[in-house]
């Protein structure tokens, strides 16, 4: 009698132990989560990005054209954005293969505005650099601004002024 005792017990104690690690994992993960969504979001709106999208923006609201330096700066600025979305769309793809969603939600959340915003410009960026010209060749790199649209399309905006205590 005393083994079945001690049997149940050493189970029951097994059965615990595998539920902490399993909520500690989980836990875990969905920290992780959270940090490379803010990281993504820390990169579009910081640094050389923000640089580049405020170069890019001056671009497009200026009229005069380019001389041979300011095109080259343009150019670099260009690809440093849409190599921020690539960067951002293998984290998006990353984060959809997590069980819990919020983090990706909370991600496009937070870029939302932004890919919107460069789907609009980017065009007319593009017609800047191209100025009569050959358009630049960055048909991949476009691809996962392209992505990150249809993501951003797919889940619904959240009014997030409330959680913030904005509002």
């Amino acid at each position: 009698m005393f083994r079945d005792v001690a049997t149940i017990v050493s189970t029951l104690l097994a059965a615990g132990a595998l539920t902490v690690s399993i909520a500690a994992f989980r836990g875990q993960r969905r920290r992780e989560d959270f940090e490379l969504a803010r990281s993504l979001h820390e990169d579009l709106t910081s640094g050389e990005v923000a640089q580049a999208r405020d170069r890019l923006g001056n671009l497009v609201r200026s009229k005069g054209s380019l001389d041979p330096d300011q095109k080259r700066q343009a150019m670099t600025a260009y690809f440093t954005l849409l190599w921020c979305f690539e960067r951002i769309d293998i984290g998006r793809r990353t984060l959809a293969t997590s069980p819990s969603k919020r983090a990706l939600h909370f991600l496009i959340n937070s870029i939302r505005w932004h890919v919107e915003e460069w789907e609009k410009m980017l065009p007319e960026v593009r017609r800047r650099l191209a100025d009569g010209s050959k358009e630049p060749d960055d048909g991949d790199s476009t691809k996962a601004l392209g992505q990150l649209v249809e993501a951003v399309r797919d889940v619904p905006a959240v009014d997030t002024s409330q959680a913030s205590g904005r509002g």
